[in-house]
């Protein structure tokens, strides 16, 4: 059959109409299916959302604090070293946890306890002098309990979703708490300056307040394992986990160094804010490095975060 023959032209598909402006624009826009096909992870996103805006309130307003008292950029940078451990400590046994124990109540009872540990410390702020050494006590037990509980707030929402709407939820998640990034220490400044420190406190209370009544709300979320209980063993089995694995070990290396060079920064001489910055970039590139052929693009990319940096 010839390529002009009518029947041969009658049956090839008609082309696809090209999307309007507005389908196009829509394709560059956030996924909020998540939100609008489960109710829980509806209510879960609403509270974390808040209470990682009250986060990064508070974790302006501690380290204001700390210098109003004592006027010492290093006793600022000591609270870096009071979360040190419990970052990456208390995430292992938290995972733990979070897996044994019905989820709802767990998450209810940390935020409870973080709501008490916030509304001490606006007690404390109302002082006519406040103490110093509460701060410290808070930014460790805060670090604690906050990463206590991430795991199992981190990993709710597979529970909640089918598979094919994690990626969205995950985005979706990652958007607005770069928003709390931003805009946390711009209101936590707002905050100070009509407020005081202790309004901000009192702000954090009602963050965590809301997240309880968000939680509250869900459905009850029983462990996935109805044998799974909290032991020594399962604790040990987490940390064993991470022998071996170069690319999580590089993860935390990452994160040390990095919490360590932002806790420092203006403490130190040239030389070793530059020792810090060279451990920090060979950390990277040893994650990022997974493959001999990326290695050269790797680096190139790695060298223009720094200059992009300064």
């Amino acid at each position: 059959m010839t390529d002009g023959d009518p029947q041969s032209t009658a049956s090839d598909p008609a082309p696809e109409p090209e999307p309007g402006l507005l389908a196009r624009a829509r394709g560059h826009l956030m996924d909020l299916t998540p939100l609008r096909e489960s109710r829980d992870f509806r209510l879960l996103f609403l509270g974390k959302s808040v209470s990682d805006l009250g986060d990064e309130i508070v974790a302006t307003v501690v380290p204001f604090q700390v210098f109003q008292l004592t006027h010492s950029t290093l006793a600022v940078g000591l609270l870096g070293l009071c979360a040190l451990v419990p970052v990456f400590v208390f995430p292992i046994i938290g995972g733990a946890f979070a897996d044994a124990v019905e989820r709802r109540r767990f998450v209810i009872v940390m935020h409870a306890v973080l709501a008490v540990m916030s509304a001490l410390m606006a007690v404390n702020a109302m002082r006519d002098e406040p103490l110093l050494w509460p701060l410290y006590v808070f930014a460790t037990l805060s670090a604690g309990l906050y990463t206590f509980n991430r795991p199992a707030m981190s990993t709710w929402p597979a529970r909640l979703l089918p598979p094919d709407l994690l990626p969205s939820s995950n985005a979706l998640e990652v958007a607005f708490h770069t928003i709390g990034a931003m805009g946390g220490p711009v209101l936590a400044g707002i905050l100070i300056l009509t407020i005081e420190p202790a309004g901000a406190f009192v702000f954090d209370v009602f963050s965590f307040l809301f997240v309880i009544a968000m939680v509250w709300r869900m459905k009850p979320s029983p462990p996935s394992d109805e044998g799974a209980s909290v032991s020594w063993a399962a604790i040990v089995d987490g940390f064993r986990f991470l022998k071996g694995k170069r690319t999580i070990q590089s993860v935390f290396g990452i994160d040390l160094i990095a919490m360590i060079e932002g806790k420092t920064k203006g403490n130190l001489s040239d030389m070793e804010q530059r020792m810090i910055e060279h451990v920090l970039f060979e950390l990277r590139m040893n994650y990022v490095s997974c493959s001999p052929y990326r290695v050269p693009i790797a680096r190139l990319a790695a060298a223009q975060s720094v200059l992009a940096e300064g």
